[in-house]
């Protein structure tokens, strides 16, 4: 019932049938059942249990086990391809997990109805996959619900203000396919905007803020963490200064959870992390 809608999507976007093939044959692998989502507002509202990834024959994540309570804004860092990616794609229902399950308020995310999990979902992704569209109807994929009011608060809290004098008017501007005829600053920041507008219960961002500058980076998360201050946060970054306010890190090392933590206890108990924070502070000298 899914498998259309996916293939028209991203021949739309990409064109790639190789990459179509590949997520084909991944979401066919799912065990959806009729299970409807039962809000249980359990305190937790992620669980990862013993968790397993293998993309063909590379062990991408290995036993993961962590709980993120409701309402809190968490971390994950660590050094290049050692999953972070994976585990926000796992979450968001990109790909079914090998061994183990994840929960999303007491719900097994391989069981439910895949329309229920991405109503609960929003996932900013590294890349911006645009269309032969208008602005407005690659940020709402034409979804009447969103308001124009609401678009605009996203282009604030992005900072695609800065870049456009007029947001009303962009939002008729056509993109080119790939969105060829923009620049990487808009391109992102219409990425971000894109998971704004979306209601939803967890906000996933992986590292989409890295093309800002250090002080913007932090500025353009703290405002869009007090817009989505009673919503769960799960970014991936190496800004130094929104880690501070993390209520909680997680560091992965090749697949694997190497520590858990808050800035200050991880400064104490673990050497990337302390590496992490003197580079930062050497790169402000």
């Amino acid at each position: 019932k899914m498998l259309p809608s996916i293939f028209n999507a991203l021949t739309r976007v990409n064109g790639s049938s190789k990459r179509i093939e590949e997520v084909l044959i991944l979401e066919d692998t799912f065990e959806e059942e009729d299970y409807e989502f039962k809000n249980n507002n359990n305190p937790n509202i992620i669980e990862f249990n013993d968790v397993s990834f293998k993309y063909k024959t590379e062990n991408v994540i290995q036993n993961l086990t962590f709980n993120v309570e409701r309402g809190s804004t968490i971390a994950i860092v660590g050094k290049v391809a050692c999953g972070k990616s994976t585990v926000l794609s796992l979450l968001n229902g990109l790909y079914p997990c090998t061994i183990g399950e994840i929960k999303i308020d007491g719900n097994d995310i391989n069981k439910i109805n895949r329309k229920d999990l991405k109503s609960k979902v929003s996932f900013a992704t590294q890349k911006t996959f645009l269309f032969n569209d208008t602005v407005k109807s690659n940020i709402t994929f034409n979804d009447d619900a969103i308001n124009q009011e609401e678009i605009i608060l996203s282009a604030e809290l992005s900072g695609l203000d800065e870049y456009v004098e007029d947001v009303d008017d962009f939002l008729n501007y056509k993109v080119n396919e790939k969105g060829a005829n923009l620049s990487t600053n808009i391109k992102n920041r219409l990425n971000i905007m894109r998971c704004l507008v979306k209601k939803a219960d967890i906000y996933l961002f992986d590292n989409v803020f890295a093309v800002y500058d250090e002080n913007s980076q932090y500025m353009v998360f703290e405002r869009i963490k007090e817009h989505l201050k009673s919503k769960t946060i799960i970014i991936v970054t190496e800004n130094i200064e929104i880690l501070k306010n993390m209520d909680k890190i997680i560091i992965l090392d090749d697949g694997k959870i190497s520590t858990i933590g808050t800035h200050l206890e991880l400064i104490e108990n673990s050497e990337y992390y302390k590496n992490l924070v003197d580079t930062a502070k050497g790169m402000v000298l």
